[in-house]
C-alpha cells in the first residue's frame, strides 16, 4: 500500500551514507553540548583537573614549586630573566620555542578533544547576545590549567637534566595527548563513550 511504501522508501532514504553522516553530525553536536554544559562551568571539575595534573605530575618526579611558578609566569610572559639550569642559560623564548615546536602545549583535553564551537546558542541562560560567557570563560581556564601542568612537566624534567626532547617525551607520557586517537576510536568509541579519551 502507498502509505507504507511512503514509510519503507523513507527508511531506506535515512539509511544512505550521506544521510547517515547527517544523522551523527547532529549527534556529536548535541553530546558536545552536553560534555560543556556537565564540566565547563564548574569549578569543582577544574579543581580536580589541576589535584589530577599535580599527581602526575609528581609521578614524573616534577615535585618543585619553582616548576609551577615558572610555568605561569611563562605562559603569562611575564618571564624575562634567562634560567640558569645546571650551568646552562636559557632564555624563556627557549622553553617557549622547544615546547611550542614539539605540541607540549595545546594537546589537553580542553585544546585538542573539545571542540571550539561555542558560537551555537545554548538557550538563554547565561548567554550574553551570541555568545556564552560562561562556557567560553569555562574552556579558557580548563585550558589554561591543562597548558600550566605541561609546562611545569617540561621545566622540571629539563632541570633534573633531561634533554628538551626527553622532557617532551615526559610529557607526552605522563600527560595524555588528547590527538592520538586513531580514527575507530575517534568516529566509533567517542561515540558511544561520551567521555571515552578521558577514560
Amino acid at each position: 500500500p502507498p502509505e507504507i511504501a511512503q514509510y519503507l522508501h523513507g527508511y531506506e532514504q535515512a539509511l544512505h551514507p550521506e544521510r547517515i553522516k547527517g544523522f551523527f553530525k547532529v549527534y556529536d553536536q548535541i553530546q558536545d553540548m552536553w560534555n560543556r554544559w556537565t564540566l565547563f562551568i564548574f569549578p569543582a571539575y577544574h579543581t580536580r583537573n589541576v589535584v589530577s595534573s599535580l599527581w602526575n605530575n609528581f609521578l614524573a618526579d616534577v615535585k618543585h614549586p619553582q616548576d609551577y611558578t615558572d610555568a605561569w609566569t611563562l605562559l603569562s610572559g611575564k618571564y624575562v630573566k634567562p634560567l640558569v639550569i645546571k650551568g646552562k642559560t636559557y632564555t624563556p623564548g627557549d622553553f617557549m620555542e622547544a615546547m611550542s615546536a614539539n605540541q607540549v602545549t595545546g594537546k589537553g583535553w580542553y585544546a585538542a578533544d573539545v571542540p571550539h564551537a561555542l558560537n551555537q546558542k545554548a538557550g538563554r541562560w547565561w548567554t550574553v547576545g551570541e555568545e556564552q560567557h560562561a562556557l567560553r570563560l569555562g574552556m579558557k581556564v580548563g585550558e589554561r590549567i591543562e597548558n600550566h601542568a605541561r609546562v611545569a612537566h617540561f621545566l622540571g624534567r629539563v632541570r633534573q637534566g633531561d634533554t628538551f626532547e626527553e622532557a617532551v617525551q615526559s610529557v607526552k607520557k605522563y600527560l595524555f595527548d588528547y590527538t592520538e586517537l586513531t580514527e575507530i576510536e575517534r568516529k566509533g568509541f567517542k561515540r558511544l563513550m561520551p567521555f571515552y579519551t578521558w577514560t
